[in-house]
Order: C-alpha cells, then sequence, then structure tokens
C-alpha cells in the first residue's frame, strides 16, 4: 500500500491496514471516519455482510427477471431476453 494513501493514525506495519482496504474495496471509496473506531473483526464481519447482501440482491434480480421472461409468450422470450442483457 502506498504509504501516502494509508489513513491518519495507521503505520504501514498495523494489522488492520488489510481489513480496512477490503472495507475500502467493497464500498468502492474510503471508509466514513466513524468507522476508524471498529475492530479489525467488526470490519470483517462488516466487509461480509456487504459481500453476502450484495450477493443475494443479485441473486434476487436473476430470480425475478427469470420470472418476467416466464410471463413473456414463448415466441418473444429471446427477443426479451436481449433486450434485458
Amino acid at each position: 500500500m502506498d504509504p501516502a494513501r494509508i489513513p491518519f493514525g495507521m503505520a504501514a506495519t498495523d494489522p488492520t491496514t488489510s481489513s480496512r482496504r477490503d472495507l475500502a474495496t467493497v464500498l468502492g471509496a474510503e471508509p466514513p471516519a466513524a468507522f476508524d473506531d471498529l475492530t479489525d473483526d467488526e470490519v470483517d464481519r462488516l466487509v461480509a455482510v456487504i459481500v453476502d447482501a450484495r450477493r443475494r440482491h443479485h441473486e434476487e434480480i436473476d430470480r425475478a427477471e427469470g420470472d418476467v421472461v416466464r410471463h413473456v409468450p414463448l415466441p418473444l422470450r429471446g427477443a426479451v431476453k436481449r433486450l434485458m442483457g
């Protein structure tokens, strides 16, 4: 990790760096300052919860798309699937 990008108060050898980096990656941005008070275990659990929520969200979207296509007349299903991506 680039030392210039290490958040204030975190040494380069700080074991939380990996957890904080994972959180920043999952969030797509630096975590809010309020998250600095979280322990490594709490950050790891937060990352796991976010990853699981996104996985379930994508599964639900896939399921919903399948449900929509089943209500489309058979001759049009291919075109609808292409339109939906």
